[in-house]
């Protein structure tokens, strides 16, 4: 299993984005939420910003942000073994992956990187 196998696609959005448009422009990606001055500051917690958006569909979509923490950054070089005890290891349910020149790449979402191992096990 390769990482590539379980990220899902990103898409950058401005983090002022209205929340409703954001879940509308997400599906099914992972959603990186960046201020004017380039810097990103979360990833679109989906049912957090359906839940905002279900009363005020306007707020911004940084409202219904989870943080992008180091603990929750990982690596499209690190090996699928680091990956996994890193996954394990925090309590964060979804992670920005960045390649080597630190630029967005992707989402791992823990219940996808689960999924995908529970496949493996299987006869």
């Amino acid at each position: 299993m390769t990482l590539a196998e379980v990220v899902r696609p990103i898409l950058q959005l401005p983090a002022e984005s209205p929340v409703g448009d954001a879940l509308f422009a997400a599906a099914g990606r992972g959603v990186v939420l960046v201020r004017a001055d380039g810097v990103a500051v979360g990833l679109l917690d989906e049912v957090t910003a359906q839940q905002l958006a279900g009363y005020s569909p306007m707020s911004p979509a940084e409202d219904a942000a989870q943080p992008i923490r180091p603990d929750t950054v990982l690596f499209d070089s690190e090996t699928g073994e680091d990956i996994i005890d890193r996954v394990r290891e925090t309590a964060a349910w979804q992670f920005l992956v960045v390649n080597d020149e630190g630029k967005p790449a992707g989402v791992l979402r823990r219940e996808d990187l689960n999924a995908a191992l529970a496949a493996r096990r299987m006869p």
